[in-house]
C-alpha cells in the first residue's frame, strides 16, 4: 500500500475511533466548571489539556493553585491535602447525574464518578521560576510510585508513621504549551500519540505485564516530532515502533522541570520478562503493518486480540533494518527460479506444472533465483529465504542483492518460500514472493 493511502486511513481511524466524544467533552466541561466554582484558581492538565487523550475517558487531571511559595519554606503536604479535601467535600456540587465519592490520595484529592470516571485534583504551589515559555513552575506533593490501588494503603502507612510526603517540581503548563506548539506546526502529532496509546491500552488489557506508560509514549513522540517537524503520520508511527527497543532499554527522557530526573525512569525497574512483552507486542505490530494489504486489518492493528510472536528464532524482517514496506502497485516486479539438475534438465518455478511434476521440487536439487521483471529503478534489492519452521535449518535471513546461497540447495523437505524486495530511497516499493515445496 502506498504511503498516502496509509496516511489517509490512519487519520480517519484516529478521528473516528479515538478522539473523545462530544458527550465526554461536555461531561469534562461541566465537571471542570463545577470544580472551578468550588476552588477558584485551577486549570486542566494531563493528556486532555494536551489534546492527546483517547476514548473512553477514564480520568482528568486538574491543578489547583494553592498560592505562591518559596522552595526553602515548604508547608506540610498533609495539611494542604486535608484542607483541600475539606473544601471539596463541603462546597463541590455534582453537575452530572451519577453517584460520586471523594477520597484523599498521597498527592491529590480524587473524585470517583460511579467508578467509571475519576478526577484527580492536585494542589500545587506556584514558584517564581519560569519555563522557556514564561509560565511559572509549580511544586506538587510527590506521587507515591505504586499502582493506584495500593497508593491509599501506603499513604495511610505514611500518616501512621508520621512520615512526610515530599515535594516535586513540575511544569504542567510547559508540557501543554509544547504539545500545542508541535501540533500547530504539524497536526499529525496528536493523531500519532492517540494511535500509539490505543495500541498500548489494547496490549495492557491482553497482558498485565505490559508496563509501557502513556506519558512515556507521548514524550517519545514529542521528541520525534521536534527532531522531524514535517514528518508524516505513517512515518512517525513507523519510526516510533522501530525505535521502541531503544526507548525501553533505559531511562532517557529528562523531566521538563528537573533535568536530573527522567519521566521514563520506571523502565529501569521493569523485569526482563516485562520488557520482552513490550518487544513482542512491538514486533507483532510491525509485522502486521508490513503485511497489511488494506484498511480492513487496521482495527486489529491497534486492537490485537492476542499477543503472539510473529518471528521464528532469528528470522529477519524489513522493519529490523528500519525499512518501511510501501509497495506501489503500478510497479512490475517479479522473481523466478531456475531448477537445475544434470539428468532431468532445468525448468522455471513460475511455469511449474503441478499435475505433471507431482506438486513439488525434489530434494538434492539446486535453484538459481533471479529477478525476472523489474521497472522500479530501485537502488538495490533484498532477498529472504524462509524454510519450514520444523526443518533443521528454518533460516529467515535477509541479504542484499542475492540469496545467502546462490544457487540455493533443496536440502530440506517442506513448504518454503523466497522473497525479494525492491528498495528505493530507503523504502520497499515492490516485492515478489515465490513458494517452493520440496519433497
Amino acid at each position: 500500500m502506498k504511503k498516502n493511502r496509509y496516511n489517509l486511513i490512519l487519520k480517519e481511524f484516529a478521528s473516528q475511533n479515538l478522539s473523545p466524544t462530544k458527550e465526554e467533552q461536555d461531561k469534562v466541561s461541566s465537571i471542570y466548571n463545577a470544580i472551578k466554582e468550588c476552588l477558584g484558581d485551577c486549570f486542566i492538565s494531563g493528556s486532555y489539556s494536551r489534546f492527546t487523550s483517547i476514548r473512553p475517558l477514564h480520568d482528568l487531571d486538574i491543578i489547583f493553585i494553592a498560592g505562591n511559595v518559596r522552595e526553602d519554606v515548604l508547608p506540610d503536604p498533609h495539611e494542604l491535602l486535608d484542607s483541600l479535601h475539606y473544601l471539596i467535600q463541603n462546597t463541590f456540587i455534582n453537575p452530572i447525574k451519577c453517584n460520586f465519592s471523594i477520597s484523599k490520595q498521597s498527592h491529590s484529592i480524587t473524585l470517583d464518578f460511579d467508578d467509571l470516571f475519576a478526577i484527580d485534583v492536585v494542589p500545587c504551589y506556584k514558584l517564581e521560576e519560569r519555563n522557556e515559555y514564561g509560565d511559572n513552575l509549580f511544586l506538587a506533593p510527590e506521587i507515591l510510585k505504586v499502582g493506584r490501588s495500593k497508593r491509599n494503603s501506603l499513604y495511610n502507612d505514611y500518616i501512621k508513621a508520621d512520615k512526610q510526603i515530599g515535594w516535586i517540581k513540575t511544569d504542567p503548563k510547559g508540557y501543554i504549551k509544547e504539545a500545542v506548539d508541535i501540533n500547530e506546526t504539524n497536526d499529525q502529532f496528536r493523531k500519532s500519540v492517540k494511535l500509539a496509546k490505543s495500541w498500548k491500552n489494547s496490549c495492557k488489557r491482553l497482558d498485565e505485564r505490559f508496563k509501557l506508560k502513556s506519558f512515556h509514549i507521548e514524550q517519545a513522540i514529542v521528541r520525534l516530532f521536534t527532531e522531524n517537524p514535517n514528518i508524516e503520520l505513517y512515518d512517525a508511527l513507523f519510526k516510533f515502533f522501530v525505535e521502541l527497543p531503544s526507548l525501553v532499554s533505559h531511562s532517557q527522557i529528562p523531566d521538563r522541570a528537573n533535568k536530573i530526573i527522567f519521566i521514563d525512569d520506571y523502565i529501569d525497574n521493569i523485569t526482563d520478562q516485562e520488557r520482552n512483552v513490550i518487544l513482542l507486542a512491538r514486533d507483532q505490530f510491525l509485522y502486521e503493518l508490513e503485511h497489511m494489504a488494506n484498511n480492513d486489518t487496521l482495527y486489529s492493528l491497534f486492537s490485537p486480540k492476542k499477543l503472539e510472536s510473529k518471528r521464528f528464532d532469528k528470522e529477519e524482517f524489513l522493519f529490523d533494518l528500519g525499512i518501511p514496506e510501501l509497495s506501489d502497485p503500478s510497479f512490475i516486479f517479479n522473481i523466478d527460479g531456475t531448477v537445475l539438475h544434470k539428468k532431468t534438465g532445468t525448468f522455471q518455478l513460475h511455469a511449474y506444472d503441478l499435475s505433471q511434476r507431482g506438486g513439488s521440487v525434489k530434494v538434492e536439487r539446486k535453484i538459481d533465483f533471479y529477478i525476472k521483471k523489474n521497472n522500479t529503478l530501485c537502488d538495490y534489492t533484498l532477498w529472504k529465504v524462509k524454510n519450514s519452521n520444523d526443518c533443521e535449518q528454518p533460516r529467515g535471513e535477509i541479504t542484499e542483492n542475492k540469496t545467502l546461497k546462490s544457487p540455493e540447495e533443496t536440502k530440506f523437505e517442506g513448504e518454503h518460500y523466497v522473497q525479494c524486495f525492491a528498495i528505493k530511497n530507503g523504502v520497499c516499493v515492490a516485492k515478489s514472493k515465490i513458494d517452493v515445496i520440496i519433497s
